[in-house]
């Protein structure tokens, strides 16, 4: 009796004093966009659960408050900008930043609810485009690669406007700003649109966009996080299950061929 008493004492001695599972996690906070970032990070959540990290996922709308976020401690990393975005943001805005690491590319597509090929855009056509520095370079790329401009060959990755050599169906070709391309496509005949911000309106570049450009590495999708959380093993964790063969099946299956895999 007094043997079975202690072992009912220590049991409870050291179920009040151990710490439990759930104070034990690690906790993970990245700052996302909805489709198809914060989806793909829903999708790895259990996976990285299992080893006892704990994912909470924030929802960005547009492409500037995620990284002041994490420059504020708000969340320890975000997944929604390409390389590009991010080298400007990063200098421009003196970020204290690093890359993890690539993901995916989001294709651009040129869209448009008037015209089902860009051979029937008229002359004089109205085309939206984003107004930040490197999503409107990819856009005037994009559209160049359609035989619809000839830029500066010089103007390499920092193209714009200035930058148009020709124009031969003398297109009126508008900046606005990225996250109002979706709302304001109806009014203009067509507009340069990221798969990101594509997707969410039911927009799929392969399937519905007239013009669709070719995958390229420079703008792929990165992991961006403060230089002493980016060595954290919480964030190779995250890293190894965003680059893994399921999660690749799953943006095979999930996202129509709009969002490619760099892994």
């Amino acid at each position: 009796m007094m043997n079975l008493s202690k072992g009912l004492f220590l049991l409870i001695f050291f179920s009040l004093s151990a710490p439990s599972l759930a104070q034990t996690k690690e906790k993970l906070t990245v700052g996302a966009k909805s489709i198809p970032h914060a989806e793909m990070l829903e999708f790895i959540k259990p996976d990285l659960l299992s080893r006892n990290i704990a994912l909470t996922v924030v929802l960005f709308a547009d492409y500037i408050t995620p990284n002041i976020a994490l420059r504020e401690g708000a969340v320890d990393a975000n997944f929604f900008q390409h390389q590009q975005y991010f080298n400007k943001f990063k200098e421009d805005m003196n970020l204290d930043a690093v890359s993890v690491g690539s993901v995916c590319i989001e294709l651009m597509g040129l869209y448009s609810k008037r015209v089902d090929s860009v051979s029937k855009l008229q002359v004089g056509a109205t085309i939206a485009i984003p107004d930040d520095p490197t999503n409107m370079s990819r856009a005037l790329t994009l559209l160049e690669a359609g035989g619809l401009i000839k830029l500066n060959p010089m103007a390499g990755m920092e193209s714009n406007l200035s930058d148009i050599q020709a124009n031969p169906k003398k297109l009126n070709i508008v900046k606005l700003d990225i996250t109002s391309l979706v709302r304001t496509l109806k009014d203009m005949d067509a507009a340069v649109i990221d798969a990101s911000f594509a997707m969410p309106a039911g927009l799929y570049p392969h399937r519905d966009a007239i013009l669709v450009e070719t995958p390229n590495l420079l703008y792929a999708t990165v992991v961006v996080a403060k230089p002493d959380v980016a060595t954290e093993r919480r964030m190779r964790y995250l890293m190894h299950l965003l680059r893994s063969e399921k999660t690749k099946s799953f943006m095979a299956d999930r996202y129509e061929k709009s969002v490619v895999p760099t892994f």
